[in-house]
């Protein structure tokens, strides 16, 4: 398709929902991770169950990190619920870290800023991903990431040694020595934390808009040329969505 009819639209979250919750968790921290029962330290990561979600990895990956940091406190709350549940507990069990893993399960949406806010770093190592918006929720909350390079945010979202690292999903060596520089350094985590706010400010539900302005714009201007392909591309979506659609300016 030629460059001219690509509008680019992007995933993205309420930013300051999760921004401004984070300074009133940190304000009430100390009460809030007792009622939470939620360690001291840790990395947060959430997703569904499933192996795409590359967890039994996850769990490899933060097992290698504390033998690399025997000392470290640290731990690892895994948000989220799936077919994989048992396997994932069952991993725990292997690698003798049942008190280092907690599970609590899958949170409600007014409860994530409370797990995103009170933790040192968040982990999403997905084999693949289109997108992987909670690496936007994690970033708006102010928190460095690992993510894998699967993930399509990547490329919009992570800065290698900036916010965070960019890591193959199954190097499992490389996520676990990642962790221990963030668990090494409170400075490096405040500045990579800070970087992550600034960036994520720049994809809010606006960027949204303005791609699909500007997609709706292009559909407007081509579907009055019939021959074009991209009135050709519209005319069949419009067919196989069984109706007729008009394109008003915005």
């Amino acid at each position: 398709m030629e460059r001219e009819l690509i509008a680019l639209g992007y995933d993205v979250i309420d930013n300051a929902y999760f921004s401004q919750a984070a300074g009133a968790v940190r304000a009430d921290a100390q009460r809030l991770r007792a009622e939470g029962s939620l360690p001291e330290r840790y990395v947060l990561a959430s997703a569904r169950f499933i192996p795409v979600k590359n967890l039994l990895g996850l769990f490899e990956a933060f097992g290698r990190f504390r033998r690399l940091r025997p000392a470290s406190q640290t731990h690892l709350v895994l948000l989220g619920d799936g077919p994989e549940r048992a396997a994932l507990e069952a991993k725990r069990t292997e690698l003798g870290l049942h008190n280092a893993i907690l599970m609590p399960g899958f949170k409600q949406y007014d409860r994530l800023p409370i797990y995103y806010s009170l933790a040192d770093a968040f982990l999403h190592l997905s084999r693949n991903e289109p997108w992987g918006l909670v690496v936007n929720e994690a970033m708006a909350a102010g928190l460095p990431v690992i993510v894998s390079k699967a993930c399509g945010c990547t490329f919009n979202l992570v800065e290698h040694g900036e916010n965070g690292y960019l890591v193959a999903p199954d190097d499992l060596d490389e996520i676990a020595e990642c962790l221990a520089r963030l668990d090494d350094d409170p400075a490096l985590r405040a500045r990579m934390a800070e970087r992550s706010s600034a960036i994520i400010a720049e994809w809010g539900p606006e960027r949204f808009v303005t791609g699909a302005i500007e997609a709706a714009s292009i559909a407007q201007q081509h579907c009055a040329r019939p021959h074009h392909p991209g009135a050709r591309l519209l005319r069949l979506s419009c067919k196989r969505a069984g109706k007729t659609r008009t394109l008003m300016p915005v």
